[in-house]
């Protein structure tokens, strides 16, 4: 991917809309980036912002830069938004389009596209930063994808000691190279064999638990041929039992059959001696009640003779005339009483008006009502009145009394003869009833007759019946049916034992099914099991497998890498020569290695020593030319994406000889390479210059 032109706002100290346009240089031109600072005294070029226009291209492809400085750091002081934007052309000629950009104190914006294609831009900008890395093709789990940027394309003082000083550790280094040869993708293929492996091993020995339980079952259990044996005798058990319970059915059919004849008889018999007693309890009853009424006729003539006294009696009598005279006393007494109340009245009214004056309501003359007439008051003749109707009143009461007297003694004399009058009618009645004796004593014999008539033919039915039962019991075997409890146990008792022997078959057939099971999933367990082993050791052989071909590929970038060291270090013209290790002997008589990636440097004599021993420039060659050579590989083996160098302040330490030498080796560099330099006379070996000039503590670019 190489760089067509790059806009900046107001980052660090550029002011908006700064644009370097990259697409006038050829693909393996060399631009210098110098600087010029007149906010500070002697022209430094220091803080221009040579650094920070390499720091915006990385934050804009990356979101990152080298110093770590947080996105509110990098914004132009007074201002409080940050962007930078830039073109990109690809190795397949596609036209990429970046624009990151931030507010102070909010999330950052992030946009992507090919060619145009706007849905590469996702919700956020850390979904879209995933898209821009995976289109570079960096795995999502590689976490030093930013390292691995500034050891292979963005070169500082630092960056070209980092991969051969002791910064970079053994590891560090073994990871690097294994990053770029993709070498995570058999790492994970490892892990995924470990984890499969622990997994077949869970199943395996889930596998073997299972197998363990089933030969445990299997071996309690008897075997198929015994259990088919028990069943084979408990099926002859039951058909001897059933044949027995045969037997005793046929007996206790035959004891049922003789048991219900015997029943009959005796039911017979019983309604035999029923009837009879039924008919002699009746008969009884019959000639008790005609002895009865036969003593009764005895008593007719006494019953006649209380008629004839009674009827005597009542003749002396004459009743109606009693009866008349009664009417009479009851008409004078109501007249008495009718009169008592009217004199009650008079004298009642003649006591309030000699006790309550009335006055004339004109004259106020006391008054009184004598009779029908309204005279003047006379309480003397009032009282006289009052005197007079009192005598009445009394002489009326006292005959009231005689005449109420009278009628009480007529009507218990009334009432004396209607209870003769009664018993005479009583005594007819039973005489009547007398009269009738002889015709209920003759029906009541001709009923018992009848019932005994029909009493003996019904004895003679049931000895009819009871002689049939008894030839039928003649013809039935003659068996015990007292045994008939006996029997009907022996036959529970078989019954339930062959329930048992069914029991038993059912059980051992269960048993034997699940043997049969057992022995099956025994078989299939152990293929199972076999099957696992199988796999364990594939995986097991991958596991071994995938970290070999991982070494196998680094020792084979290897030599190409200290190849390439070697021969970047040999346009130099430099004795010292750089070997590269990866196995080193462990401490045990096994004869074991283990991973390593060292680096030795042999000087102009041949002799191994430590990169730090190495002075500042010797150093700096050595760093150049590792960092270049694997920059160089990984570019040509297409795990490198950036067509283009950022060497920032790299050369400033060399003297002639050695820019000399570094821009003999920058002539066999791929791609476009941009240096940052203090040295203001290196313009002269430059045909592309970058200016950045900083004014009142804002840069701008100019490019020659």
């Amino acid at each position: 991917m190489r760089p067509k032109t790059l806009e900046i706002t107001n980052f660090g100290p550029f002011a908006e809309k700064q644009r370097i346009d990259f697409s006038r240089y050829e693909k393996n031109d060399h631009v210098l980036i110098v600087g010029n600072n007149k906010d500070t005294a002697g022209a430094d070029s220091n803080g221009s912002g040579k650094t920070q226009s390499f720091n915006a291209l990385s934050w804009l492809i990356f979101g990152y830069t080298p110093n770590g400085k947080p996105t509110d750091e990098i914004i132009r002081e007074g201002t409080n938004f940050v962007k930078v934007s830039g073109f990109f052309e690809d190795h397949q000629g596609r036209e990429i389009y970046v624009q990151r950009s931030r507010k102070r104190g909010q999330s950052p914006e992030l946009l992507f596209s090919i060619d145009g294609d706007d849905s590469l831009t996702k919700r956020t900008a850390a979904q879209t930063q995933l898209t821009i890395l995976n289109y570079m093709g960096i795995l999502e789990n590689n976490k030093e994808y930013y390292n691995d940027f500034l050891n292979t394309t963005y070169f500082s003082i630092d960056a070209v000691k980092a991969f051969a000083g002791k910064k970079s550790s053994s590891k560090d280094r073994m990871n690097l190279i294994n990053r770029f040869l993709r070498g995570e993708v058999l790492d994970r293929a490892a892990s995924n064999c470990k984890t499969k492996i622990s997994n077949l091993q869970g199943a395996k020995e889930v596998a073997e638990g299972q197998l363990e339980q089933i030969n445990e079952r299997i071996e309690s259990d008897n075997d198929i041929k015994t259990l088919k044996g028990k069943i084979s005798e408990n099926k002859s058990k039951i058909i001897d039992a059933e044949s027995e319970v045969s037997d005793l059915e046929v007996k206790l059919e035959s004891i049922k059959k003789r048991s219900e004849v015997l029943d009959s008889i005796d039911d017979v018999e019983g309604l035999i001696d029923q009837s009879t007693t039924q008919f002699n309890d009746y008969k009884e009853q019959v000639q008790e009640s005609i002895e009865d009424l036969e003593s009764q006729v005895d008593k007719l003539s006494s019953i006649n003779e209380e008629i004839e006294k009674t009827e005597a009696k009542l003749k002396k009598v004459d009743l109606k005339a009693l009866e008349e005279k009664a009417n009479q006393y009851k008409d004078k007494i109501q007249k008495g009483k009718s009169l008592v109340h009217s004199l009650e009245s008079k004298i009642s009214s003649l006591e309030t008006q000699i006790s309550n004056e009335k006055t004339c309501p004109e004259c106020n003359a006391s008054l009184m009502i004598y009779g029908d007439e309204i005279m003047s008051l006379d309480k003397k003749a009032l009282n006289k009145s009052l005197k007079e109707e009192s005598t009445k009143l009394k002489e009326v009461n006292a005959k009231l009394s005689k005449l109420e007297e009278g009628e009480e003694k007529l009507a218990d004399k009334i009432s004396i003869i209607e209870k003769h009058q009664d018993k005479l009618d009583s005594l007819k009645d039973r005489r009547e009833d007398f009269y009738k004796i002889p015709e209920k004593i003759q029906t009541k014999k001709e009923n018992l007759e009848r019932q005994k008539t029909k009493h003996e033919e019904n004895i003679k039915n049931l000895n009819k019946k009871k002689i049939q039962y008894e030839l039928r019991l003649k013809k039935l075997p003659k068996v015990d049916v007292d045994l008939k409890d006996d029997i009907e146990l022996s036959i529970e008792t078989l019954q339930n034992k062959i329930k048992e022997y069914r029991d038993n078959i059912s059980r051992n057939e269960y048993i034997i099914e699940n043997i049969k099971k057992d022995l099956a999933s025994k078989e299939r367990i152990e293929n199972q099991v076999k099957e696992l082993n199988e796999e364990i050791d594939q995986y097991s052989f991958w596991k071994n497998g995938f970290p070999e071909i991982k070494r196998w590929m680094v020792n084979s970038f290897l030599p190409s890498f200290e190849e390439q060291t070697n021969h970047f270090l040999s346009k130099l013209e430099v004795g010292m020569r750089v070997y590269f290790d990866t196995l080193k002997a462990k401490k045990t008589k096994k004869g074991e290695f283990k991973e390593e990636f060292d680096i030795s440097i042999m000087d102009e004599s041949n002799h191994k020593r430590d990169f730090e021993t190495y002075s500042q420039g010797e150093s700096k060659r050595i760093g150049i030319c590792t960092g270049f050579a694997l920059r160089e590989l990984t570019l040509n083996k297409g795990y490198n994406a950036f067509d283009f160098l950022l060497i920032d302040e790299v050369v400033d330490s060399l003297d002639d000889t050695g820019i000399n030498e570094f821009f003999n080796l920058l002539n066999i560099i791929s791609g476009l390479k941009l240096i940052i330099s203090h040295d203001t006379p290196l313009k002269n070996r430059f045909t592309n210059v970058i200016t950045f000039t900083k004014e009142n503590g804002v840069t701008t670019v100019k490019q020659t």
